[in-house]
C-alpha cells in the first residue's frame, strides 16, 4: 500500500470516529433529565431495637426531555475528594496553622461543641420503598423490615425513562443516630447531619445532591412526622 493510500485511509478512519463522537454527543445532548425532589423525614421508634432512628422519604421525578430513552443507572452514596488545587490550599492553610478543608463525605455531621466530624460512626441503610410517606406516617413499624436489608439497595437501578416519559421513584434513608432506650437522645454529641448522594445515567448526566438535616431530640421530638419538605440543593 502506499503512503498516500495510507494516510487518506487514517483521514477516513479519523473522520468516521470524528461523525460518529459528534452524533453521539449531540444524541446525549437531546437526552436531557429534568429531576424534581420530594422529600420528609423524622425520629420513629424502633420496636426491634429499642430505641430511636431518624428515617428520611425520597420522592424522585425524572422526566426526559431528550429525543432518546435513558435509563438512571444508580443512586449511591458520593464522597468527593479535594481537587489538586485543594490539596495545595491545605498545604498552605496548615502552614498558616488554618484549618484544612476537607473532603466532602456522604455523611458528615456538625457537631454540638462547634466540630465538624467528616467521618462520624453512625450506621446506615439505603433502600427501595414501597409504601407513601402517609403510610409510613400512620405504620412506623414498617421501617423495621427495611433496615436489615443490604446497606445499599438503589447501587444498580437501571430505571428506563422513555423520550418524553416521566418515572418515579420512592426509596428511604435511615440513620442509626440515637441512643438506646424511650429518651431521643443523639449519639456523637451530633446536631446536624450532612448528606450528599449522585445520580447517574447512561447518557453521562450526573446529579450530586445535597442535603443537611438538624437532628432533634428532646421529649417532643418523634411524636409525629415532619410534613414540611426539606430544602435539598441539586448540583447538575
Amino acid at each position: 500500500m502506499k503512503t498516500n493510500d495510507i494516510i487518506g485511509l487514517l483521514a477516513f478512519i479519523v473522520s468516521a470516529i470524528t461523525v460518529l463522537y459528534v452524533r453521539k454527543a449531540r444524541m446525549d445532548s437531546l437526552s436531557r433529565i429534568d429531576v424534581d425532589i420530594n422529600a420528609f423525614g423524622d425520629p420513629y421508634f424502633s420496636n426491634i431495637n429499642n430505641k430511636w432512628k431518624y428515617f428520611l422519604y425520597f420522592e424522585f421525578i425524572f422526566t426526559n426531555h431528550g429525543g432518546r430513552p435513558t435509563s438512571l443507572l444508580n443512586i449511591e452514596p458520593f464522597d468527593e475528594y479535594p481537587k489538586l488545587s485543594i490539596i495545595f490550599i491545605n498545604l498552605l492553610r496548615k502552614r498558616l496553622g488554618i484549618e484544612p478543608i476537607a473532603k466532602t463525605r456522604f455523611l458528615m455531621i456538625d457537631r454540638k461543641d462547634g466540630k465538624f466530624d467528616s467521618n462520624p460512626q453512625i450506621d446506615h441503610s439505603i433502600f427501595l420503598i414501597k409504601e407513601s410517606f402517609d403510610q409510613i406516617k400512620k405504620r412506623p413499624d414498617i421501617l423495621d423490615s427495611y433496615y436489615d436489608q443490604s446497606k445499599n439497595t438503589l447501587s444498580t437501578l437501571n430505571i428506563k425513562i422513555g423520550s418524553g416519559e416521566t418515572e418515579y421513584l420512592k426509596f428511604g434513608i435511615i440513620l442509626d443516630c440515637y441512643r438506646s432506650g424511650k429518651k431521643v437522645v443523639i449519639k456523637n454529641n451530633a446536631k446536624t447531619v450532612f448528606l450528599s448522594l449522585r445520580l447517574r445515567f447512561n447518557n453521562t448526566q450526573k446529579y450530586v445532591l445535597r442535603q443537611s438535616i438538624d437532628l432533634p431530640s428532646g421529649d417532643k421530638a418523634g411524636m409525629d412526622f415532619c410534613e414540611k419538605p426539606f430544602p435539598i440543593i441539586l448540583i447538575r
